[in-house]
């Protein structure tokens, strides 16, 4: 079904533009002519139906020949991110027998470090074989693996045939009505689902021009100023981006609007939009950024296709042509839509029985559709976090993280801390030097003290992978936050605690437990009274958890989780614990 669109452009535009790449342009003809000579050399190295051949190629025009090459011998193509390690790339090599292994020069070597399997170099501008021909059969089977972590972090295996990913192209192609006139410039990396099917499969479908950046794996910083001219130079139409992208765009010096002036439809996906970026990128360019909702799964579910005066930051849209959505009870949304997996994931089937049911895909998020039939989300299960008895939406913390003045990006996680379970952890990227008391006092008129982030630290850059996630995974340490606790002060009076008379360790075991009282209360810079209940003083139970979780660090393991209840105040708190031990353990 693919390989057919190649030859339709070639013979309906066959001098116009297919790729665009700095100064390379590739035209119609000259794409499915490449195509089927790397076709034809594939051939010769065994490949055929079913066949795996995996791409590692950074976004280029080798990539999409590589890719429709594999379409015209109806192997499977498996897409690897070009920037992984020896190790990464032999994991993923190793899970799935590949026939062959499609790369650049500069990657070469590293690929054959990675696996046996063989090397094909793919070089656009140098044929060397005679083009294998399209089957004149369309065919509909098995074509694509890509790879998710969905909502449960663990990555998993997903297949999708030829009519998926034809029925994708279609879904998106009819809602929107973009058509060969309508280029695509493309910022996020092929090899991933939004890249893959809203930059080259729509493109190809309609017949419109691909423009690529000249540099795509710098970050994308550098990349802006390059990315502007390309919408300017380029008369692009379409422009998928990521959210984070568009965070820089807003921060850009210069005419950004004029860039995105003749823009038609200015689209973010792949990680939730923050509103503060919203509103930055509406004030800087006049355009409002349309959140289109997908998944790797399910292809593209909801956007609003309508008039941009029609776009509000809240929703993200009616489902596409052919996609049919349900909320179900819970608030979980079900999608059902030509372009979802039938297999579910290949190597994780006690999850696809759990989330794929009768044609219907659970996507682990949450929300509502109003009258109109648009979506609005309200949460995504793998973004709560359960913290003691309650239940905690990252997203929630995150967007009042970035009301404060002078944070730039946040990131919440759950970070598993001794006889505490999950405390609440931010990270973030500041502008200028920012007080924890602070940031505490800020979230806590906004937000439920369970809530309340219990572990901030501060970083210049948020890491994050291609598409502009942040990776939270390397961000769920608790060192620090345990090190905070067991300072140079704390250890020093702990060690002093040995040597001094017993009225005297009454006195200094208080005055830590006032401390870290007051720090759990956001109160550190007034002084406790001492026989006062902790719940008169505004303890509640999760922050009542969280001071048995300091002192239990601070004073040995083994206080149990009623400690503060047992005893109620500073002094009985006190009491108790010099009648635990002796701190040899310090």
């Amino acid at each position: 079904m693919l390989t057919g669109l190649l030859a339709r452009n070639a013979a309906a535009w066959p001098a116009k533009a297919a790729i665009v790449q700095g100064t390379r342009r590739m035209t119609q003809q000259q794409l499915n002519l490449a195509t089927g000579q790397l076709a034809a050399r594939l051939r010769t190295l065994g490949v055929g139906r079913g066949d795996v051949v995996a791409i590692v190629l950074s976004n280029s025009p080798e990539f999409v020949i590589a890719f429709f090459a594999a379409m015209r011998l109806q192997a499977v193509a498996m897409p690897l991110n070009p920037n992984y390690t020896v190790g990464e790339l032999g994991r993923f090599l190793s899970e799935k027998p590949v026939q062959a292994i499609v790369t650049d020069p500069s990657r070469a070597m590293l690929c054959s470090q990675a696996s046996a399997t063989q090397v094909v170099i793919c070089r656009a501008s140098e044929p060397a074989f005679e083009p294998q021909p399209a089957p004149a059969e369309p065919y509909e089977g098995d074509a694509l693996y890509l790879f998710t972590s969905g909502s449960t972090g663990s990555t998993k295996r997903v297949l999708f045939t030829q009519k998926n990913l034809f029925s994708e192209a279609l879904n998106f192609v009819d809602s929107t009505g973009i058509g060969p006139d309508d280029p695509i410039l493309c910022p996020v990396p092929l090899y991933h689902s939004y890249g893959l099917c809203l930059g080259m499969l729509d493109t190809v479908y309609t017949g419109a021009t691909l423009v690529l950046e000249p540099q795509p794996e710098d970050p994308f910083a550098a990349r802006c100023p390059c990315v502007l001219a390309l919408l300017r130079e380029e008369n692009v139409r379409v422009f998928p981006g990521v959210p984070w992208q568009f965070a820089v765009m807003a921060e850009m010096q210069g005419d950004v609007a004029e860039s995105f002036k003749d823009v038609k439809w200015c689209m973010s996906s792949g990680d939730m939009l923050p509103r503060r970026t919203y509103d930055k990128f509406l004030t800087k360019t006049g355009r409002r950024i349309r959140s289109f909702y997908g998944s790797t799964e399910a292809g593209s579910v909801t956007m609003e296709t309508g008039p941009e005066t029609d776009v509000e930051f809240e929703s993200v849209g009616a489902p596409l042509k052919n996609v049919s959505i349900a909320v179900r009870a819970s608030g979980e949304i079900w999608i059902a839509s030509p372009a979802l997996t039938a297999t579910g994931y290949e190597d994780d089937a006690g999850r696809t029985r759990e989330v794929f049911r009768d044609g219907w895909y659970n996507s682990g998020d949450l929300g509502q559709l109003d009258a109109r039939g648009r979506l609005f989300l309200s949460g995504r299960t793998h973004s709560m976090l359960s913290v003691g008895s309650y239940k905690v939406d990252a997203i929630e913390v995150e967007e009042t993280l970035l009301q404060i003045p002078g944070v730039r990006e946040a990131a919440v996680v759950g970070v598993e801390v001794p006889n505490a379970g999950l405390l609440i952890k931010a990270v973030l990227a500041v502008s200028h030097a920012l007080p924890q008391k602070e940031v505490r006092a800020f979230c806590r008129q906004r937000l439920a003290m369970f809530k309340v982030p219990r572990i901030i630290a501060f970083v210049a850059e948020l890491p994050r992978d291609p598409m502009g996630k942040i990776l939270r995974r390397e961000l769920a340490s608790a060192d620090q936050y345990v090190r905070s606790i067991r300072d140079e002060a704390a250890i020093r009076v702990l060690d002093q605690l040995r040597r001094v008379p017993a009225t005297r360790q009454l006195t200094m075991v208080s005055q830590l437990v006032e401390r870290h009282a007051a720090a759990v209360l956001g109160r550190d810079s007034e002084p406790l009274p001492r026989d006062v209940g902790f719940a008169d003083l505004g303890m509640d139970s999760f922050a009542s958890i969280e001071l048995v979780t300091r002192l239990d660090l601070l004073f040995g393991p083994g206080l149990p989780r009623t400690f503060t209840f047992d005893h109620p105040t500073i002094t009985a708190a006190a009491h108790e614990l010099l009648a635990r031990g002796d701190f040899s353990h310090v």
